[in-house]
């Protein structure tokens, strides 16, 4: 007789964080982010399914032939049954880890990109009091007109201009639109300029303290389990996708009941990294 593992749900009651919201409604400020997450959501939870359905020896599957007469109308000829290959639930259950780490990375990107979207029509609208933006978000700037090469004419022109008329382009401004205009340029072309293959809670959280929307109390609301299964399923991804194991050799060891809880906690933890970004777009926690 086997007990059944409760993880228990973390309640207002259970923590406190002042200022900090429990949402019950879909992240405001992240629409784009929601839907695509309650897509990805049902993919992931309709693949399970169908593995929880194939997986044990002798599982089998059943479907119709059909044929094609001289006025090319298709008839049904038989019904015809075959056994499942073991090495192929195995392949299935690999390209599951494949499948949950494009989630992650889906998500997290969209994210970054809602976040930009929000900052560049903010600052479009002179909402933004540039010289309180986050500190280690304008380091980050600085950083990046400094080290990208493509921006060097270019900062070198705003740099002119301020000079010509430091009360209306302050050098604040022209760095701040130059490093909006190289990520719009980026997510135009479709590429991912924060992640690639390495999304995990470690880079998560250091990218999220550049911008300032993860912070040391918000470490309450992740479980370690939750981060510990983000980094194996990077890891699995990048050795699949890198031929460094075949998909039958990586999911031989792998159970329905452990790819169920990869699944949860990667659902849950990317939906509390929603919460914890709108929440940060909401209360403008950009600005310092």
């Amino acid at each position: 007789m086997t007990s059944e593992v409760i993880t228990p749900k973390l309640t207002p009651k259970d923590i406190t964080i002042p200022g900090f919201k429990i949402y019950t409604k879909p992240p405001q400020f992240l629409p784009e982010t929601y839907l695509l997450f309650k897509d990805k959501e049902k993919e992931a939870k309709e693949y399970l399914s169908f593995l929880k359905k194939i997986d044990s020896k002798g599982s089998s599957i059943t479907y119709n032939k059909f044929s094609i007469n001289d006025q090319t109308l298709a008839t049904q000829s038989e019904s015809i049954t075959e056994n499942i290959d073991t090495n192929l639930i195995h392949s299935l259950k690999s390209s599951y880890i494949l499948l949950l780490y494009s989630f992650s990375e889906a998500i997290a990107t969209t994210i970054m990109r809602e976040i930009h979207l929000h900052l560049n029509d903010e600052f479009n609208n002179n909402s933004l009091p540039l010289r309180k933006i986050h500190n280690n978000l304008m380091n980050k700037i600085i950083h990046h007109i400094l080290n990208e090469k493509k921006c060097e004419k270019n900062i070198k022109e705003h740099i002119q201009e301020y000079i010509k008329k430091p009360r209306i382009n302050s050098i604040e401004k022209s760095l701040f639109r130059e490093w909006l205009m190289f990520y719009e340029e980026k997510m135009k072309e479709e590429k991912s300029c924060w992640f690639s293959g390495n999304v995990d809670h470690r880079k998560i959280k250091e990218i999220g303290e550049t911008y300032g929307f993860y912070k040391k109390e918000y470490e309450a609301f992740f479980r370690k389990d939750q981060g510990s299964t983000l980094v194996k399923v990077k890891n699995g991804r990048n050795q699949l996708a890198h031929g460094k194991i075949s998909f039958n050799d990586y999911g031989v060891d792998l159970s329905i009941s452990e790819l169920e809880e990869f699944s949860n906690n990667v659902i849950s933890y990317l939906k509390q990294l929603m919460f914890i970004v709108s929440e940060y777009l909401e209360k403008e926690n950009y600005i310092s």
